[in-house]
């Protein structure tokens, strides 16, 4: 019996009680992420300066920064 076949055949006889993630769930988890630090509700990240209120209470202290990565062709 292969893997797949011994997995579908199980599913079939104890029930699917798994919790799969949700689709924001799986896009999140392969963002890739940078570690930097928050200076006065600033942080650089990618050549770039990112403003945000909560970051001023983190002052100095390391904090991570998703990336969201897009592309755009042109025609």
């Amino acid at each position: 019996m292969t893997p797949a076949a011994y997995r579908k055949a199980l599913l079939a006889e104890e029930g699917d009680d798994i919790k799969y993630l949700t689709p924001g769930e799986l896009r999140e988890m392969f963002m890739p992420e940078e570690k930097r630090g928050a200076r006065r509700g600033w942080v650089k990240l990618l050549n770039n300066a990112y403003f945000a209120r909560e970051l001023i209470e983190v002052d100095r202290q390391t904090v991570c920064g998703w990336l969201t990565i897009s592309i755009i062709l042109m025609k």
